[in-house]
C-alpha cells in the first residue's frame, strides 16, 4: 500500500494513507520521508481523523471510530483486495494481522 502512494505522489497526485492507530502514523510517515524526502501530497491519518476532518463542525471531542474498529474496516479491506494488497495476499484472511503491527 505504501508502495501505491509514493507512487501516486511521484506521478503529481495528492494521496491520503489510512492507518489504524497513531502508532502505525509515525511508522508510516519515517517511511515516507526517508523515501520522499517530506509529507508533501501525503495525508497519513486514522479512519477516526477522516471521520472528524468530513465531519469537524457536526462534532465533539468523543473518538468516532476506535481502533479496534479500524482494525476490521482494514482486514475487511484487505481480504477484499488481496490481489492489491500482494506483500500481505497469503495472510490477508487472517484473524489478527492488523493487529501485530499495532503497539498499544
Amino acid at each position: 500500500m505504501l508502495e501505491r502512494v509514493i507512487q501516486a505522489v511521484k506521478n503529481g497526485k495528492r494521496a491520503i494513507y489510512l492507518a489504524p492507530s497513531r502508532e502505525v502514523i509515525s511508522s508510516v510517515r519515517e517511511s515516507i520521508i526517508e523515501i520522499l524526502g517530506g509529507l508533501f501530497y501525503i495525508d497519513v491519518i486514522t479512519f477516526d481523523d477522516l471521520a472528524r476532518n468530513i465531519a469537524k463542525d457536526k462534532l465533539t471531542s468523543k473518538e468516532l471510530i476506535s481502533t479496534d474498529s479500524s482494525i476490521v474496516i482494514l482486514e475487511e479491506i484487505l481480504k477484499s483486495n488481496s490481489d492489491i494488497v500482494q506483500y500481505y495476499k497469503k495472510v490477508s484472511d487472517k484473524k489478527g494481522l492488523l493487529s501485530a503491527f499495532i503497539i498499544l
